[in-house]
């Protein structure tokens, strides 16, 4: 007994040692279904399940059918996830902790699911001694949703089992419907008395400047009874902890956590480590237990910018920079933010309160501006505060930035069609209310639309502009340019042609031809006639349109230049009705047509060509009847931009003309009116893009008609001089005024009209008849008066002077309904004065002049399908006249005025069966004689002449001179069977030509068959090849006639005549 006394006395009170025991828990009794088990099978089966743990705490739940015995089983599934943790759960693995109060060697339990589960589901238990060891871990036993029955058992050799987990494993253990039944614990003999410790699973969240409880659970195993120190290690720097009750001599304690005001706040959690220490009594543990959980240490809140610490600011451009206010999520207080400033204006956006609640992250908008340059590094302060908590500031540093400007629209028009010009969108920074723009150049400075945050503005590209960087002009400050550039568009370097208005070479057939048409400048003919029907257009030239052609050409050669084509050709271009790529391939706008020293072969010839259309009768016929007031001519201006197309501008300034394009209007405040125009005598050049003076010369001052306020009078600038004229010398030319199959002056004239041309100036116009008006050639750099066409009624006799001013030729045609005549290349010289008379009525054209020299006279009618032309040429002198009659179209009528001299004839005659032609050989007549020549009409072989001198009349017959070396043959007629072959050949040929072959076949007198080809290039000869129609048999007769007509010199009607008898 001492001895046992002394060893009691040592050791203290133990507790007595257990029996062995088998205990089940069946669920059948506890809590109410649906709820928790906590500690209900404590006294009972030494076993509780503590919230802090991991996992769930088993739910009573009725599973009949299910549950290994009776009708209950416990579910620590996903559906207890909610109710037990108050947590939304998703992507769960459940589980269960259970905790004992007696050691055990062996712990089982009976799992499965109450839902199936859509892949395989394995149960697993592993169990943990008193010092958190593991002491065995159980095989995974698959389970499944047909009952509790699957055995789940973990053992420990030594029996030393404080607390076990069960928990699922396999593909579809997340969120799978756990449960089990009949947990089962084997207790050994004679177990010691022990203690486990169990700290909270999930992260313990301390504010600074406050406090939390943490709860620790203390398990007393084996009849433990005792005090235990309680400590903690890992605590963080600012941290305190302090634990109520210590010692602790019950089943649990409390450890409070202390954080102070400038504890070190972090996010990544920190184990600590709560030991429980029996302090060497072994009636309450052999010796210390230990658990751990986690902790993180949050401010109460915190402020933060994006962007800084070091910002520069652009002049006037609002900075907003992100504020984040961050604050713990059971922080409850409200949040007051302040900012002060040493430099720019700073405010938080939209308020400064941050009430409680809301996101955990709370935003605001910390708004920069400065006005006036900083100079140096300035501080931004903000401050946030919360009473009873500790205040948070940060600090920005801030300073001048550079101002900057991007354009982010990189190309525009400037003003066109009456629409201003594009606008132009740039970002960057210096953007102050006021901030003008200079685009390209200091005389394209506008205004500008600058957005409140002032890190944009917009501008519209004014008609100064020029392409290059833009430079912004801030109200203070200085002036900073574009990274990038701008290009600009306008109608100069868009739709006008590179190249300046050039000199006039000469206008071809061919170029006159592709603008009015093959009908108006060839013969129709069919030279089948009189025993078939072939019609063809020839290339053979029509007479009056071969003289009117004669004498434009020289009206355009003196006008010195293309400006009507060129502006006829824009016009076409942009309307579409002729292709860039006729010109040049690749090609979308006029001014990249090549190149800026002239035009390409193809455009040239289409220039040359479209200048020639204001020689059409549209033209000038429009010409006479326009609205002779400004007004009106204004009016067709702004329809034509309206409609999307440029109309061109006929100036006159006297005896002067010129076309431009307009391209735009513009109303001026005093009520005067500013018509834009393309110049195309002033091209766009690349330096213009550098020299602003330069540029505003060429497109504004040489760009702009100005209108006076009354409408009364316009001025334009040309070259070195300024012309001028009222509503009567201004005509408005929309595309539409020239159709796109124009007409010559000809034989079908509606209008008395005069076209006259002296090439280098060598003679001009002096004077206008009061009942005609002149349009002088349109192109600025002709010769003023020296070359133009005369307007005037149907029928009006036209009477002008021609003074020459060098030594050159000149010539003149009038064109009226039935009636052509006029002078050709008449010799003149420096102050030599003709005077030309044309009048239609009487049929006459009459020559007066003051030198010696040749003259020719051509006149032409129209005689019932007949075109019959005249040409005479004799020599005429000073103070003498030449009065030529050809009104009844059958006989001219020269009245020669001056001494004895020669008399050439020549006559044409165009019918639908072909050209005849006649020449005659100089004819000597006297002075002051009439000279009456009447042609033989049909064949033109001769003309009767009668001469009357004085009275007495002499009548001869003259006979044709003109000689063709043409010659055209028919062979022979081959008949073979049913088929025929006829050829004919033409010996040295001219070109053009054309011919017409007819073959008949005939019985006695009758034609049965017949076969008519029209050949447009007969070259040496063409062969036919005919098959005969069914026939009766019996004799044929084959007749083939061929007819061929030749043009130029030896224009004429050639046919011959072949037959063959035949038995068919």
């Amino acid at each position: 007994m001492l001895a046992f006394a002394l060893v009691a006395t040592v050791l203290g009170p133990v507790a007595p040692a257990q029996a062995a025991d088998t205990v089940t828990v069946d669920f059948e009794t506890g809590p109410a279904l649906g709820t928790p088990v906590t500690t209900q099978y404590e006294a009972s089966s030494f076993v509780r399940f503590e919230a802090a743990d991991i996992g769930f705490r088993p739910f009573r739940r009725s599973a009949p059918g299910q549950a290994r015995s009776g009708t209950v089983a416990a579910d620590v599934g996903i559906d207890v996830c909610f109710p037990d943790t108050g947590v939304t759960c998703e992507f769960v693995t459940p589980g269960m902790t259970g905790r004992l109060t007696r050691t055990a060697s062996a712990v089982t339990v009976y799992a499965g699911l109450f839902a199936p589960s859509g892949q395989a589901v394995s149960a697993q238990l592993t169990a943990y001694r008193a010092n958190n060891s593991v002491a065995g871990v159980s095989p995974a036993v698959p389970i499944s949703a047909n009952g509790f029955t699957s055995e789940v058992r973990v053992t420990s050799a030594a029996p030393d089992i404080a607390y076990f987990y069960l928990t699922v494993t396999g593909p579809g253990a997340t969120n799978s419907a756990l449960g089990f039944d009949d947990l089962t614990f084997e207790f050994p003999d004679n177990s010691l008395p022990d203690v486990s410790i169990s700290a909270p699973a999930q992260i313990n969240s301390l504010r600074q400047g406050s406090s939390i409880d943490v709860p620790i659970g203390i398990t007393r195993l084996n009849g433990s009874s005792g005090p235990l120190a309680m400590s903690v290690a890992g605590l963080p720097t600012g941290v305190t902890a302090s634990f109520l009750p210590n010692p602790a001599s019950g089943t649990a304690t409390t450890m409070r956590l202390v954080a102070s005001d400038d504890a070190t706040p972090f996010e990544t959690p920190v184990e600590l480590t709560v030991t429980a220490d029996p302090q060497g009594n072994a009636s309450v543990a052999p010796e210390p237990r230990s658990s751990t959980t986690s902790l993180v240490v949050r401010t109460n809140f915190e402020i933060s910018v994006v962007g800084g610490p070091f910002l520069r600011l652009g002049s006037c451009a609002v900075t907003d920079l992100p504020l984040r206010v961050r604050r713990t999520s059971d922080f409850p207080g409200t949040i007051t933010l302040a900012v002060t400033s040493s430099g720019p204006t700073a405010q938080i956006l939209p308020d400064v309160t941050v009430p409680p609640g809301g996101n955990l992250i709370a935003e605001r908008t910390l708004r920069l501006q400065r006005t006036t340059a900083l100079g140096s590094v300035r501080t931004v302060t903000v401050a946030a505060s919360s009473p009873g908590y500790p205040s948070r500031t940060l600090q920005l540093q801030v300073a001048d930035a550079a101002d900057s400007a991007t354009l982010l629209d990189t190309s525009g028009w400037a003003p066109r069609r009456r629409a201003p010009g594009d606008r132009i969108r740039v970002e960057g920074s210096g953007f102050c209310p006021g901030t003008r723009v200079q685009v390209g150049n200091d005389r394209a400075e506008v205004g500008s639309d600058v957005a409140a945050d002032g890190r944009s503005l917009t501008f519209r590209i004014p008609r100064t502009a020029t392409s290059g960087a833009v430079t912004i002009v801030p109200p203070t400050g200085p002036r900073y340019r574009s990274t990038n550039g701008l290009t600009v568009r306008t109608v100069r370097n868009q739709d006008g042609f590179a190249f300046g208005n050039y000199s006039y070479g000469w206008l071809s057939y061919s170029e006159l031809t592709d603008l009015v048409g093959v009908r108006d400048m060839f013969i129709e003919v069919n030279p089948c006639w009189p025993f078939g029907s072939c019609s063809i257009p020839t290339g053979v030239p029509d007479p009056v349109a071969y003289l009117v052609w004669g004498v434009l050409n020289l009206a355009l050669k003196a006008s010195g230049g293309h400006c009507f084509g060129i502006n006829r050709t824009v016009q076409e271009l942009l309307a579409g009705k002729v292709r860039h790529s006729k010109f040049a391939p690749g090609v979308t706008i006029n001014h990249d047509l090549p190149s800026s020293t002239g035009p390409t072969s193809a455009l040239s010839t289409w220039l040359d060509g479209r200048h020639a259309g204001q020689g059409t009768a549209e033209f000038l016929v429009g010409y006479l009847g326009r609205e002779r007031d400004l007004p009106n001519q204004l009016s067709v201006i702004r329809a034509e931009l309206a409609a999307g197309r440029y109309p061109g501008v006929s100036l006159q300034n006297g005896f002067s003309g010129h076309v431009v394009t307009a391209y735009d209007i513009e109303d001026q405040p005093d009520g005067s009116v500013w018509v834009y125009v393309y110049d195309n005598n002033v091209p766009f050049v690349a330096s213009e893009d550098q020299n602003s003076g330069d540029h505003f010369y060429r497109e504004i001052d040489r760009g702009i008609i100005r209108i006076s306020a009354d409408k009364s009078r316009w001025e334009f600038l040309m070259g070195g001089s300024t012309w001028s004229g009222g509503g009567s010398d201004l005509f408005a030319v929309p595309l539409s005024l020239i159709p796109d199959d124009p007409s010559l002056p000809g034989l079908n004239a509606v209008q008395s009209i005069t076209i006259f041309g002296a090439p280098s100036g060598a003679a001009v116009i002096t004077d206008v008849p009061d009942d005609a008006e002149f349009v002088p050639v349109q192109d600025s750099a002709a010769v003023p008066g020296s070359a133009g066409f005369l307007i005037a009624g149907a029928g009006t006799a036209i009477s002008h002077r021609v003074r020459g001013s060098a030594d050159g030729t000149y010539s003149q045609f009038t064109a009226t309904k039935g009636f052509v005549g006029g002078v050709r290349d008449i010799p003149t010289a420096a102050g030599v004065v003709d005077t030309l008379t044309s009048d239609p009525e009487a049929g006459t054209v009459t020559f007066r002049g003051t030198k010696d020299r040749r003259v020719q006279l051509d006149l032409a009618s129209n005689q019932r399908g007949h075109h019959r032309s005249a040409s005479l040429a004799l020599r005429t002198f000073d103070a003498g006249a030449e009065k030529v009659d050809f009104s009844g179209g059958r006989t001219v009528v020269l009245r020669h005025d001056g001494p004895a001299t020669s008399l050439r004839l020549q006559f044409t005659d165009t019918d639908r069966r072909g050209v005849d032609r006649f020449t005659s050989a100089p004819v000597p007549i006297a002075a002051g004689v009439t000279v009456r020549a009447t042609p033989q009409w049909g064949s033109l072989n001769s003309v009767r002449l009668v001469v009357i001198d004085k009275g007495k009349r002499s009548v001869r017959t003259l006979k044709d001179r003109s000689r063709s070396r043409t010659r055209l043959t028919v062979a022979t007629p081959q008949v073979s069977g049913k088929r025929v072959k006829v050829s004919f050949r033409v010996k040295r040929p001219v070109v053009p030509s054309s011919a017409g072959l007819v073959v008949r076949v005939l019985k006695g007198q009758r034609v049965v068959a017949r076969k008519a080809v029209a050949y447009s290039t007969p070259r040496r000869g063409k062969t036919l090849r005919w098959k005969l129609p069914r026939l009766p048999k019996g004799d044929y007769r084959v007749v083939a006639r061929a007819t061929l007509l030749t043009s130029g010199a030896q224009a004429g009607t050639l046919r011959d005549t072949a037959r063959t008898a035949a038995t068919l």
